[in-house]
């Protein structure tokens, strides 16, 4: 069978397509060549389907009546349109091609023949309109697929259309999409730099816009655009052309002039306006249509706002476009400031980057570089590429340049932080668009939408999660500390392969790495990450993004995230469950993970502890589960690179907060800065959610006073929501009640000491009644909890004496576990050894440590463990420590590092007394040596 023969055959068949998926019974299959896959590799999947005819280019004997043709696209466009009965021959056909302009012209076009009263169909970036339907095209879409175009046009004639504008775009032509299609009239907008990743040339693209031109009755060009004279002689001779822009009337001109500030516009509605000419559309019908063409999304759109400065979205995403809407933006700004906010596409035109950065740099006063469908590339990656051409025109980041990878945060910063009354705010390159490209996958996002959550103090975030599919390997450099390895796991549950590196000190983690198999390398060295490794994950220690594996990774072009960017990014598409705080942040979310886990909910999990023990993991990745449970941690992203909190990045359903004091002095070297933090958290809880709050801790009651958002509170205090009593001690066991409103629970117990566990459970029993779980399951879980790594965690004994290991390194959880080891063990002599955890907060909490200690009868300091992030600091020490604690415990030693450490309790620790080791370093290595 030849196409001749098969042309005249085509009621026989039910279907066709170029995708062996969409292959149904008695479907033509036509095999074309495409960038990234070839059609012809799935041609025994189309047969398998039903195919009963297969149409392609190669020389090959399938199992099914095969028609070999020399172009399988030019074929697919004349199958698919005779299948729908040639609808362009039935229509005035009209595309609209340029590098910009396209959308708004087309538009015009097609609004101008509406009100003329002529019946018109329209396929546009934005959407596609037949008759009284509005169709939508699908993600990033110009021009459909040259079937789906084929059946747009047919449902045109079906709605008796006169017209059909279609937007047509270079790819689209070179790609053959129109192909089958007979095209009545051309406009050319403009062509400029853009697309060069596909075309390779300039010349090559001038070139492929030059083919909407082969067979028209009439070319629209624009006499003013540098490609006029190169596109024009590849016209055919005998197609006319008609030149703008024109004289035009007065009124015309004053309608344009009105409805269009922006000059680019000008153009726009002149080539719109030849067409309708063209057309025979009558001027003063042209002058209503100008006068009333409905507002385009995302096109130069005015979000209206109550705070003094304007804002706009655009869809400009190339450097002409920008250029173009940037300068109508200055000229009507009267000399305020003007904050552009866009970012540059992954996988695609890369020499465009710094050209547009440089664009911003010289006609906006503020440039927020972020993320722009970024694909498999990185987003720091492409906001540097675009930063070095801001940076080349004398820009200086942090005052005329900032980059936020998230868009959404990048628009909330933008509005909430740079904008003052007067100035005006463009976010650009997305504009009517409703997704955002990330890996291979589309996610829902709205310009407007952040917008809107923006002015309200909320950041709107990507729910992307991680593409598992498509990693093959991930790095962790750092992955000993707790946080990252309660990641790592998540990732080797979903069958990630998974490697790291750290420091050769021997860690709480070690034990769950080895016994998960995951296997790490001592010290930092590009040489460490494997060849099919694509994501890097860094801690914020050991340089962070300075590390020199993380270094390695850019220059391989691997993408590289935070530990915090990671953790915010597992947690989209679930329901996140955060608890922040100074303390007990790690004993309330395992409280939490336990308790949905025994309520047979699937909960994951990454929490920063060496483990929990009823869960015999601290990090569990449950695809099918609806929550997420964490740690927000206050600390900086990456200290010294961006100091912004980590928990800044995520987005919780459920908030807890526990308590909140001055700690990581370093970042934040006042209460109050501490305080800023934690209530832009706060503000990120959203209307359907909860922030459980603890009022007995002064400063969170100040901060959520004048927050609007559903709050629960608990605590001892008599005004908490929920309100905990009759509190009673025993070994190894704690009972309270619960009082809410006209309710009460009674005989809680757990198995964890302390007044602030107790806190910690409360806050847990109300999460769990936020999602429903009944109390007697939620009691039930209370009761079976039995504590997590290094938080009380018994060690076992030795000469009589009881050890006990707790990560306690701030004053108030020092005095919180000493106090609550009292409780426990009333008779026995408390022997507190202490490692201060970093220089830093031992200088600034010096006085506060001292007098941390009343509940112990002797308390010994060792010497401060240095973090890997700061150096040593000669001007404080544990030994002047030890000599002021003596003013208020006449028992406190120095005992230096761990030899002399285990020396001194060999000969101090007496039978019957309890050793409670407390620190964030690694004290735990005097258990090993006391028990040998």
């Amino acid at each position: 069978m030849q196409l001749d023969e098969l042309l005249q055959e085509l009621g026989k068949y039910s279907g066709i397509t170029s995708d062996s998926r969409q292959v149904k019974g008695g479907y033509i299959f036509v095999a074309v060549k495409g960038i990234n896959h070839d059609g012809h590799d799935f041609i025994e999947d189309a047969i398998s389907r039903g195919a009963s005819i297969v149409v392609g280019e190669y020389d090959i004997i399938p199992d099914a009546t095969y028609i070999r043709v020399p172009d399988s696209r030019e074929a697919l466009g004349v199958l698919a349109s005779n299948f729908y009965h040639n609808p362009s021959a039935k229509m005035k056909v009209i595309g609209v091609t340029g590098t910009d302009g396209k959308t708004t012209t087309a538009s015009l076009i097609y609004w101008m023949l509406k009100c003329a009263g002529k019946k018109v169909g329209l396929v546009s970036t934005i959407d596609a309109k037949v008759g009284r339907k509005v169709l939508d095209t699908g993600f990033h879409v110009t021009n459909p697929d040259t079937v789906n175009l084929q059946r747009i046009l047919s449902q045109m004639v079906d709605a008796e259309c006169e017209y059909a504008v279609l937007e047509i775009t270079s790819h689209g032509l070179d790609q053959k999409r129109t192909a089958g299609i007979k095209f009545d009239i051309g406009v050319l907008t403009n062509i400029t730099h853009e697309h060069l990743d596909y075309h390779k040339s300039f010349d090559a693209y001038i070139l492929a816009k030059s083919k909407l031109f082969l067979d028209v009755r009439v070319a629209i060009l624009n006499l003013r655009d540098a490609s006029y004279n190169k596109i024009k002689p590849l016209i055919n001779k005998n197609v006319r052309i008609v030149n703008y822009p024109v004289s035009l009337s007065k009124r015309l001109t004053e309608a344009i002039e009105n409805r269009f500030p922006e000059d680019y516009n000008h153009l726009n509605a002149q080539a719109a306006i030849s067409v309708a000419k063209e057309c025979g559309v009558k001027e003063a019908e042209i002058v209503k249509a100008v006068k009333t063409l409905p507002q385009l999304p995302g096109r130069m759109q005015e979000i209206k706002t109550n705070r003094g400065f304007r804002v706009f979205i655009d869809f400009a995403h190339t450097p002409n476009g920008l250029e173009m809407s940037l300068g109508a933006l200055v000229r009507i700004s009267h000399g305020a400031r003007l904050i552009a906010i866009f970012g540059c596409a992954g996988e695609r035109d890369k020499q465009k980057r710094p050209m547009m950065g440089d664009i911003s740099a010289r006609l906006a006063n503020i440039s927020v570089f972020t993320a722009e469908d970024p694909r498999g590339e990185s987003v720091r990656k492409i906001i540097n590429e675009m930063a070095s051409g801001a940076i080349s025109r004398g820009a200086k980041e942090g005052t005329d340049i900032y980059k936020i990878e998230e868009r959404g945060e990048a628009i909330f910063y933008a509005i909430n932080k740079l904008a003052r009354k007067g100035d005006i705010v463009a976010i650009l390159g997305k504009g009517h668009e409703k997704s955002m490209a990330y890996g291979s996958k589309e996610y829902p996002w709205s310009d407007q939408e952040a917008v809107a959550d923006a002015l309200k103090g909320k950041v709107k975030t990507v729910e992307r999660g991680f593409d598992f599919e498509s990693l093959k390997l991930v790095h962790f450099t750092g992955i000993k500390g707790v946080g990252m390895t309660s990641l790592a796991l998540c990732f080797d549950d979903e069958g990630t392969k998974v490697t790291g590196s750290d420091t050769k000190e021997v860690f709480v983690t070690d034990e769950i790495l080895a016994k998960r198999k995951i296997k790490w390398k001592v010290g930092f060295s590009g040489k460490n990450i494997d060849k099919e490794c694509n994501l890097l994950i860094t801690t914020g220690a050991h340089g962070g993004l300075n590390n020199p594996e993380v270094l390695a990774a850019g220059r391989r072009g691997i993408p590289v995230m935070t530990h915090a960017e990671a953790l915010a990014m597992l947690s989209q598409g679930k329901d996140t469950i955060c608890v922040c705080g100074v303390g007990g942040k790690s004993t309330t979310s395992s409280l939490i993970a336990h308790l949905l886990e025994s309520a047979n909910l699937a909960p994951s999990f990454a929490i920063g502890v060496g483990n929990i023990f009823p869960l015999n993991t601290p990090g569990k990745f449950n695809k099918e589960g609806k929550y997420f449970v964490c740690e927000g941690d206050e600390f900086a992203i990456s200290p010294g690179v961006n100091d912004n909190p980590r928990f800044s990045l995520l987005s919780p359903k459920v908030l807890v907060v526990t308590n909140i004091e001055h700690d990581h002095p370093d970042i934040y070297p006042t209460i109050a800065d501490t305080k800023r933090a934690f209530k832009e958290f706060f503000q990120k809880v959203p209307s359907d959610g909860w922030l459980v709050a603890n009022v007995d801790n002064k400063n969170i009651r100040d901060l959520i006073s004048d927050i609007d958002v559903p709050k629960a509170t608990f605590g001892f205090s008599p005004d908490a929501d929920w309100r905990i009593t009759d509190v009673t001690f025993s070994p190894s066991s704690t009972k309270f009640s619960l009082k809410h409103k006209t309710d009460i629970v009674k005989n809680i117990r757990i198995n964890i000491p302390g007044q602030y566990n107790v806190l910690n459970a409360t806050a847990t029993f109300i999460v769990a009644k936020l999602f429903g779980i009944s109390p007697n399951v939620a009691k039930e879980g209370l009761a079976a909890f039995v504590g997590v790594k290094r938080r009380f965690e018994f060690v076992g004994e030795v000469g009589g004496a009881k050890i006990y290991d707790d990560y306690a390194h701030h004053p108030l959880e020092i005095r919180a576990v000493l106090a609550a080891t009292r409780q426990w063990f009333p008779e026995r002599r408390i022997v507190a050894v202490f490692q201060p955890h970093t220089y830093t907060r031992t200088k600034v909490l010096f006085a506060e440590f001292a007098t941390s200690f009343d509940d112990a009868d002797v308390v010994a300091f060792m010497d401060i463990y240095s973090s890997a992030r700061e150096e040593k600091d000669p001007t404080v020490n544990s030994l002047n420590l030890a000599k002021e604690t003596r003013r208020h415990n006449k028992e406190a030693y120095y005992i230096g590092g761990h030899e002399e450490a285990a020396n001194w309790l060999e000969k101090n620790l007496r039978r019957g007394d309890l050793l409670l080791t407390l620190g964030a370093g690694d004290i735990f290595y005097l258990h090993e040596a006391l028990i040998k």
